[in-house]
């Protein structure tokens, strides 16, 4: 049996890269989801709400790209991102992991965007 010992900061390192792409765009999305909730009625008595709201959704969806980048470089470190899946060692578990946070991420950014344009939508129609 050959393990192989890591310092616990490399470790730590690597957690971040494993969780952050699946956990942080969700965490921004439903961020977004409540702020913009909350500040919904507010946007319908002063305009300046709405740049507020505006710069809300700038700052999650950079989270959320943020992910996908994470997630792309995590998949792209095995070399092989397609044939890693199979081989079951930790270069084909990071793999799986990448895309599954290269997919959550973009689901989410696509949530966050999606709400914007209905923000937008409905303060140029009311």
């Amino acid at each position: 049996m050959n393990v192989e010992v890591v310092s616990q900061r490399e470790h730590h390192k690597w957690l971040f890269s494993v969780w952050y792409p699946i956990v942080a765009p969700l965490a921004a999305w439903a961020v977004h989801l409540v702020a913009e909730a909350a500040l919904v009625r507010s946007a319908q008595k002063d305009d300046w709400v709405i740049w507020v709201m505006h710069g809300i959704t700038a700052v999650l969806a950079a989270v959320a790209a943020s992910g996908i980048l994470v997630a792309w470089s995590l998949i792209r470190a095995g070399d092989r991102p397609l044939e890693s899946e199979e081989s079951g060692d930790a270069a084909a578990r990071s793999a799986f992991l990448g895309w599954l946070g290269l997919v959550a991420s973009s689901f989410n950014l696509l949530l966050i965007l999606a709400e914007e344009g209905i923000i937008t939508w409905v303060h140029v129609h009311a």
